[in-house]
C-alpha cells in the first residue's frame, strides 16, 4: 500500500487530490468502502504515528503529516463531526509514557481522510514539535469535538461565516471545516453553503496563503476570502469593524441564522465574540469557557 508520494505541494486540497490519485487509495474513497476501514483514534489512548512527511510553508511554519496505517493497512481519520481537534504528545515527554506534555491541534483534513493527518505546525507556538523529523513517531489521542458541529446531512443554512486569527487554532479548524464542506460533501451540493472567510493577519505572508489561494480557484463561488491586514497596536476586533461593510455584512448573517464561527486563541475569541456582540451580533466561539 502507497502512503506518500513525491512532489506534493503546500496546498492541502492538491495535496489529498494527488495523493488519491497516485496512490491504490483511490480504490479505497467510496463512502461504503470508507467506513470499512478500521478507525485510526481513541479518546481515551495514544496511539503512536510516524511523520510521513514534512512540508516547510515559511521560515515559521510547517505541515506536518501523519501516516496513519496498522501492519500496512491504512487506517481512517475517524473525526466525529467536523470541527474536532485531536491531543499529540509533545517531545519534552523524556519518558515513553508520560502525557505530561500535550499539544492540541486541529487537524487539517477532511472527516474520514484515509491513511493519513495533516497539522499545521507553528515555530513559536509549538517549538520542541516543530523541530521533529520525518520517521519520529508521536502519539495521539481523540477525536475532541469542539463548539460548533456540522452536519452537512442537516444543514439548512445557505452560508457559513468563519473570522480567524493566523495562528493554528485560528486556521486549522477554518481550513478543516472548509476541507469537509467543499471537498468531502461535493456529492451533496444540493443544501452546500457558501463559506466566507474573514481572515485577520499580522504580516503578508501570512499561515496557508498560499493554499487558500489554490482552494478558492476550484471552488469559485462557493469560497470568499477577506483578508484583513492588523498592524501597530490596533486589536484584531478593532482591524475587523474598521471596515463598516465587514460588520454590515456580519449582522445581515447573524440576523438571518447563518452561523458565525470564531477561530483563534482564547483570549482572541473571548474578545472578538464579546465585541461582535456590541454590534448586535451572535457568533459561536470554538473553545470552551468562553
Amino acid at each position: 500500500m502507497v502512503f506518500l508520494v513525491g512532489g506534493l505541494g503546500a496546498t492541502m486540497w492538491m495535496q489529498n487530490k494527488r495523493f488519491e490519485s497516485e496512490s491504490k487509495m483511490k480504490d479505497l474513497t467510496s463512502p461504503q468502502q470508507i467506513q470499512k476501514i478500521s478507525e485510526s483514534l481513541s479518546p481515551s489512548d495514544f496511539t503512536n504515528y510516524p511523520i510521513g512527511q514534512i512540508i516547510p510553508l515559511d521560515e515559521d511554519s510547517k505541515l506536518v503529516r501523519f501516516v496513519l496505517s496498522k501492519q500496512g493497512e491504512p487506517l481512517r481519520l475517524n473525526l466525529n463531526k467536523t470541527i474536532s481537534k485531536v491531543n499529540i504528545l509533545d517531545p519534552r515527554n523524556n519518558d515513553e509514557n508520560s502525557t505530561k506534555y500535550v499539544q492540541e491541534f486541529y487537524p487539517i483534513n477532511a472527516c474520514d481522510t484515509v491513511g493519513f493527518l495533516d497539522i499545521l505546525v507553528s515555530k513559536k507556538e509549538q517549538p520542541d514539535l516543530f523541530k521533529s523529523k520525518t520517521g519520529m513517531s508521536f502519539g495521539i489521542q481523540g477525536p475532541f469535538e469542539s463548539e460548533f458541529q456540522y452536519d452537512k446531512k442537516e444543514n439548512k443554512s445557505p452560508s457559513i461565516t468563519l473570522v480567524a486569527q493566523d495562528v493554528e487554532h485560528g486556521i486549522s479548524p477554518s481550513f478543516q471545516l472548509m476541507s469537509e464542506i467543499l471537498v468531502n460533501s461535493q456529492g451533496n451540493k444540493s443544501n452546500q453553503p457558501k463559506i466566507h472567510l474573514y481572515y485577520i493577519v499580522s504580516k503578508s505572508n501570512y499561515l496557508l496563503r498560499q493554499s487558500l489561494d489554490d482552494l478558492k480557484i476550484p471552488f469559485q463561488g462557493k469560497l470568499e476570502v477577506t483578508t484583513i491586514m492588523n498592524k501597530g497596536d490596533k486589536k484584531p476586533w478593532e482591524a475587523l469593524s474598521e471596515n463598516l461593510h465587514n460588520i454590515e455584512k456580519l449582522r445581515q448573517n447573524s440576523t438571518s441564522g447563518c452561523p458565525i464561527i470564531i477561530c483563534g486563541t482564547k483570549d482572541f475569541e473571548s474578545n472578538m465574540k464579546s465585541h461582535l456582540s456590541k454590534h448586535d451580533i451572535s457568533s459561536i466561539t470554538l473553545q470552551k469557557d468562553q
